[in-house]
């Protein structure tokens, strides 16, 4: 009786190779494709518990919104913003902004796809972090800002709040600092896939293509 073989040729050996190879090939961009689509709907449940904080507090403040930006009280002071953003291009701090007594969630404020992305136009931070720490991923439409809530027309397309770039773009300017001027400085970016997630003002959040965005931006804002 002869021996078995042992072994594999090389031959066998590459078509193994080849086959994982294209197994790879085809399950690497699901298990990507999944893991975005997971990233994003997040995103757009963190952008509806903002929002819902939002119009809470317009309920408690006579109907009026909350700032999109530090307003100076005519002294050294300044108040707070939704988010607890003090300057452009300073840190950010949720537990400050006029809405934390309605989120107390500091991670709702960051979707998951910015958790290791630097904000690359962030130039202060507190001792021991980096810009790939800044906690603040969207921005408030500046239009919407100090206004009273039920006052404003078409709230289905009205933008509340928008998951902003991190300052890739030279378009981006003072990236992720809690305002979003429409038609001015401020341009949608390409966040999720080509396009970004948003809120209106009547609290349904969505995702929309970059394209899009930038046509509506300063039709329906």
């Amino acid at each position: 009786m002869g021996r078995g073989r042992l072994g594999f040729t090389l031959i066998e050996l590459l078509v193994v190779i080849a086959i994982i190879a294209i197994l790879a090939a085809i399950l690497f961009p699901i298990f990507a494709g999944a893991k975005n689509r997971s990233q994003m709907t997040k995103c757009l449940n963190n952008l509806k518990q903002l929002g819902n904080a939002m119009r809470m507090y317009s309920d408690d403040n006579s109907g009026r919104m909350p700032y999109d930006w530090p307003v100076s009280t005519g002294t050294s002071a300044a108040k707070n913003n939704w988010c607890g953003c003090p300057a452009a291009g300073g840190w950010v701090y949720p537990e400050r902004g006029q809405i934390w007594r309605y989120t107390r969630n500091a991670s709702i404020y960051r979707c998951p796809v910015d958790s290791h992305r630097a904000a690359v136009k962030i130039t202060s931070f507190p001792a021991g972090m980096t810009n790939k720490d800044y906690p603040l991923s969207y921005s408030m439409n500046h239009n919407v800002a100090e206004a009273i809530a039920d006052t404003l027309p078409n709230p289905t397309k009205r933008m509340l709040l928008i998951h902003e770039n991190r300052g890739e773009s030279i378009n981006d300017f003072a990236i992720n600092d809690g305002t979003f001027v429409p038609g001015g400085q401020d341009f949608p970016g390409a966040v999720h896939y080509d396009g970004t997630t948003l809120v209106y003002l009547d609290g349904h959040a969505t995702w929309k293509s970059n394209k899009l965005l930038r046509k509506e931006n300063t039709r329906d804002w």
